[in-house]
């Protein structure tokens, strides 16, 4: 599988009132969130010059990896697909987030903070618009990487489908787990935390080692 970095998947095209723990099923080494159900992620992308826009299936590494397999010069003709959308994001970018919106830091297994930082980049950089179908309670797996040191999750909570502009608003969403949350423990940076957003989305940094965990998931990526 082609390596994927963050400046490659750069050019690729978050209330909830409870927070629901994340949980290693021991029997078949898959994970679950209680209260909800585990969806793959659906992502809109562009994936050739003058062709329209498909849905992938899948994490941020998922969608790069399938985007090469039905267009190998797909990372030669990123920046030309993705360059009015990094104009939007720029701009997204820039608004504050929510004062209503809140952290919820702690219960899960700590990820890595250099990882997570690295799946934050990438999130930032995927082109494409995410979506999730009608809640309450389903979660998709958005972003991994180094075996589960580091995932980024992101749930819905609305009785409708939810899509956003971009990834950047789950990017800024894992940042500010990412200030809120970290700390420092035997000589590494490490966070765990979720972040709840007054639209009834949020997302969940997390680590998820001993799991069941898609290919994409497998080594590092920097």
């Amino acid at each position: 599988m082609t390596p994927l970095t963050w400046k490659s998947a750069g050019l690729l095209m978050l209330l909830a009132t409870k927070a629901y723990s994340l949980e290693s099923n021991t029997n078949e080494g898959e994970v679950i969130i209680d209260g909800y159900r585990i969806v793959d992620l659906q992502t809109e992308v562009a994936w050739k010059i003058g062709e329209d826009p498909i849905i992938l299936n899948g994490t941020v590494q998922d969608v790069h990896a399938q985007l090469l397999e039905l267009n190998p010069s797909y990372d030669a003709e990123a920046e030309e697909l993705a360059k009015a959308f990094l104009a939007k994001r720029e701009e997204e970018e820039e608004q504050p987030q929510e004062k209503r919106d809140h952290s919820f830091c702690g219960r899960w297994p700590h990820a890595d903070q250099i990882l997570a930082r690295q799946n934050v980049r990438t999130l930032r950089g995927q082109s494409g618009r995410p979506s999730l179908g009608a809640g309450p309670g389903v979660c998709a797996r958005v972003a991994c990487t180094n075996d589960g040191g580091a995932v980024v999750w992101w749930c819905n909570d609305n009785t409708h489908p939810v899509t956003l502009g971009s990834f950047s608003d789950i990017a800024n969403a894992a940042t500010v787990i990412d200030q809120d949350c970290s700390s420092w423990y035997l000589g590494a940076w490490i966070l765990r935390g979720q972040r709840f957003h007054d639209d009834n989305v949020n997302v969940i940094v997390r680590s998820e080692s001993g799991v069941v965990l898609p290919e994409s998931c497998r080594g590092i990526f920097g």
